[in-house]
């Protein structure tokens, strides 16, 4: 028996759109700590070549 569930479509349609805190906080706990610095010059080093025209020549 695998321990991953598969999702019908049975699934998707009974669920809720909206999350609540509760289960947000719930999902979050376990997520990887994020290094702000660390993404932010990632952000930065993206964003220094510039907005560009595709349509530019």
């Amino acid at each position: 028996m695998s321990l991953h569930h598969e999702i019908t479509q049975r699934d998707l349609r009974s669920r809720s759109q909206a999350v609540t805190r509760a289960q947000f906080a719930r999902g979050s706990e376990h997520a990887p700590v994020v290094d702000l610095e660390s993404f932010r010059a990632e952000s930065d080093a993206s964003l220094d070549g510039g907005a560009s025209d595709p349509y530019e020549r």
